[in-house]
């Protein structure tokens, strides 16, 4: 049960940390990351999301715990890997012009902005629900 609790989760976890682990790259190189850094990049996302909520945990509401409280730090993240990385385009030198793409990544930030609300809500209800299943019963 623990294992199942660790992959739904990770299934909405590994998404958020891919992206910010390519997009940060994509700031730092200004351009899109290789085929090998995309994949690596995954498989570090899915152990870091899968693997650190089993590692310890006894009880799946454990488990979901330790996913939500990972889910609230990477949508707190989220606004801040935007915003750092439209610092570091701005900064670059010789950037390429990236047209309507561009433009997407000066709305970018309100965007992973709003998307952060809404996910650490939503990780934060996940949250309280396994603390209170933690929470021994009153007879």
């Amino acid at each position: 049960m623990r294992y199942l609790a660790a992959v739904s989760l990770g299934v909405l976890l590994v998404p958020i940390l891919w992206f910010e682990l390519l997009y940060l790259a994509f700031g730092i190189t200004g351009r899109d990351a290789s085929n090998v850094y995309g994949l690596a990049s995954l498989v570090a996302a899915a152990v870091v999301a899968i693997g650190w909520p089993l590692r310890g945990t006894h009880r799946p509401a454990q488990v979901v715990r330790r996913s939500c409280m990972l889910g609230i730090v990477s949508a707190l993240l989220l606004p801040v890997v935007a915003v750092t990385v439209l610092m570091l385009w701005l900064t670059l030198p010789g950037r390429p012009d990236l047209g309507m793409g561009g433009l997407m990544l000066y709305s970018l930030p309100w965007v992973a902005a709003a998307a952060a609300v809404v996910l650490t809500l939503l990780f934060g209800l996940g949250s309280v629900w396994a603390g209170r299943r933690l929470q021994p019963r009153a007879t």
